[in-house]
């Protein structure tokens, strides 16, 4: 079987927390090239910080994280602590982790993982779940990266369901919405799920023991 190369770009959160211990699991499935961090549902700080513990719960030292943007691209910072607890993974007994982030930012591990992708003839799939600053702002320092790209999966929006941060929008959107217009005109295929979807499947006791 042949993986799919992907990038995670993710706020976690709770919600990414889950998304991460999926996306390591799938090793048959999935050639994680590295995980990307921006601020979101906690400060950039700990968006990283939780990432580098879910891989570390996940046993995944391998894969890379890169931290990255610390606010939108034009809006004031807008976080969702009040939702995610205070260190943005709830309940969950916070620690150090063994191991942290990688040197570089975020944008640069991106770029520079895109131009690889092109000039060795294949293509990665960015998986997009928080605020879309980071890949934005890869996107805008060289356009030329979306020939590497094979499409954008978009944790965002809402539809039926309303928001979750206002009436109708949802918080990755709303975070910052210039990013979001920029990625999804980019040009790649855009895959979005948003909270209709998301609403459709939970994490529960019932569903680990599957």
């Amino acid at each position: 079987m042949n993986r799919r190369a992907v990038i995670i770009d993710c706020d976690p959160g709770v919600d990414d927390a889950v998304a991460l211990l999926l996306a390591f699991a799938a090793t048959h499935e999935l050639e994680l090239l590295g995980i990307t961090t921006v601020a979101g549902n906690v400060s950039a700080a700990l968006t990283a910080r939780n990432a580098c513990l879910i891989r570390q719960i996940a046993d995944r030292s391998a894969v890379p994280v890169h931290a990255g943007a610390q606010r939108p691209l034009r809006r004031d910072p807008v976080e969702a602590g009040h939702f995610h607890g205070e260190s943005g993974l709830g309940d969950l007994l916070i620690e150090e982790p063994r191991q942290g982030v990688m040197p570089g930012h975020a944008v640069d591990f991106i770029v520079t993982t895109l131009r690889a992708a092109i000039d060795n003839g294949y293509k990665v799939c960015i998986v997009i779940t928080g605020p879309m600053t980071n890949v934005a702002s890869a996107l805008q320092r060289d356009p030329r990266l979306i020939e590497g790209i094979e499409c954008f999966a978009i944790m965002g929006g809402a539809r039926s369901e309303g928001g979750n941060i206002t009436a109708s929008a949802e918080y990755n959107i709303y975070a910052d919405p210039d990013a979001a217009q920029y990625v999804f005109n980019a040009g790649p295929a855009v895959y979005a799920f948003g909270l209709d979807a998301t609403h459709q499947v939970s994490a529960n006791w019932a569903a680990v023991r599957l």
